[in-house]
Order: C-alpha cells, then structure tokens, then sequence
C-alpha cells in the first residue's frame, strides 16, 4: 500500500485562447488577480517552447489533463502521474515562486513520469505569470528560457455551490451492481465513511459499506484497487432535471494500492 502526500482536484472544459499580448482583453493584477486564480482549476491548452514547438513531456496522450488549482498560500497540480502541491507567491514583478513542493509516490509509464518531472523542472524556477479575466478566463506561465504554458479556467465547485463538506471514503477494490436510479443497471463505486480524529489517527468505527450512486470527480478507480479518499461533498440547492443532488470531489488521495490476494 502507498500512502501519499498531496492533493487534487478536478477538470475543466476547453476554451478558446486569446494570444498572448493581445488587446481584446487585458491581463489582471493584484487582487483581482489572485481572486480570478482562486475561484477557477486551470487545465492546460498547450505547453510550447522557445521557437513555438510543442513540449512532449507535457502533451502526453490517454492521461487526465493537467490541472493547477489555488488556494491561499498553495498550489494544487493533478496530472501526469503523481499528484504534486507546495506553497506559491506572487513577487511584484508578476514572478510566481514556487516551493516547499510535495508529490505522491506513485510508479506510473515512463511518459507520465516524465511529465511529472518536466512540471516539477519548469515550476522550480520563478516563472512570468499572466491572467485574464472574463466568462473564458485564460492564465499564462513563461519561463526565463521562454517556456510557455497556456492554460483555461473553469469555475471551482466552491465558487458555483458554496462552501463543502469534507468527509473519508475508503473505495473498496471492485465496483457493485447499481440497484437504484440514476444508475441502474450500471456499476457504482463500493465505498464507506472513515472517520478521523484532528492527528489523523483513526476514530469510531467505519460507516456501512454501500454503493455510491454518484461520481467522484477527479477520481479514476482501478479495478482491484483500494483507495482511501478525502473529498469535498457539495449539495446542489436546485438541482437541474437529470442531475444528482449531491457532488463529489475528489480532494487527497490517503492511501492507494492494490488487495494482497492472499490476506
């Protein structure tokens, strides 16, 4: 079993990019701009070099995307392999910096490691930042070597829903039959609460096993798999025609690793 260190979150939709310097729309500053970085995940569009060729650690293939998400003094990052966050800041001369990094532990594909440290290279260096805002919101990270990273925002579900509730899943290795709508006839996540105390250690006694009706977004189950999850429970208040109540987002993986067989 592994037990990792670090967060992530959630995807976003493509939106067309505005090029860079362009004056349709201008870039934000100060705290419009950390309030524009908090309240959107950042999926990444395009990863180009000095002369404009595409860097291929970062444009891999049958991945999740790439995605920064902001919270305070942190920086969240989920894709590639490993799920990596650390502390940020943005000097006066629009720089961010970027330390005190921490990763999950996972193997993965050489080509998603190589993504991993590709975005650990670019992130250890301060790196020009840009944000524009508006209903397509676009940020923009350049490096001193004049990497660049282009990136799309989508509102965080704490910007659309409020604030949620953080609750434990542990997800058991194999999916069940899905015995009620909206998912008949598929197959749902078997999970159960775990409870924590505030050291982490564990308290009370686990909630019943069940069939979890919903997604967990930003959550891929590997079949024989056991995870155990922090994820945030949001309540849509009027939820539309056809959509679930209750949203799950996938905040930290705890724990992650395949069932010893012979236990």
């Amino acid at each position: 079993m592994v037990v990792v260190s670090a967060l992530l979150v959630a995807a976003c939709a493509p939106t067309p990019e505005v090029p860079l310097g362009s004056t349709a729309r201008k870039p934000v500053s100060g705290s419009n701009r950390l309030q524009v970085l908090e309240s959107h995940n950042w999926r990444l569009q395009s990863a180009v070099g000095p002369q404009n060729q595409r860097i291929a650690a970062l444009s891999p293939q049958d991945i999740p995307p790439i995605v920064f998400g902001f919270g305070g003094d942190r920086i969240n990052i989920q894709g590639g392999c490993n799920q990596m966050g650390g502390r940020y800041r943005i000097a006066a001369a629009s720089q961010i910096e970027v330390d005190q990094i921490v990763s999950t532990r996972m193997a993965c594909k050489p080509e998603l490691m190589q993504t991993d440290a590709a975005l650990s290279t670019l992130l250890a260096k301060p790196l020009q930042i840009e944000v524009i805002a508006g209903a397509s919101p676009q940020l923009r990270l350049v490096s001193a070597s004049n990497e660049t990273l282009a990136f799309a925002g989508s509102l965080t579900r704490e910007a659309q829903f409020g604030p949620p509730t953080v609750i434990f899943l542990e997800v058991a290795p194999e999916h069940v039959a899905c015995d009620r709508a909206p998912a008949v006839g598929a197959r749902c996540l078997h999970v159960r609460q775990l409870y924590f105390d505030e050291k982490g250690l564990p308290a009370g006694k686990p909630g019943e096993w069940r069939a979890l009706y919903e997604d967990i977004e930003g959550f891929r189950h590997a079949e024989g798999e056991r995870n155990v999850l922090r994820v945030k429970r949001f309540n849509r208040a009027q939820p539309a025609a056809g959509t679930v109540a209750t949203l799950y987002v996938i905040d930290l993986i705890v724990e992650s690793g395949p069932v010893n067989r012979r236990q």
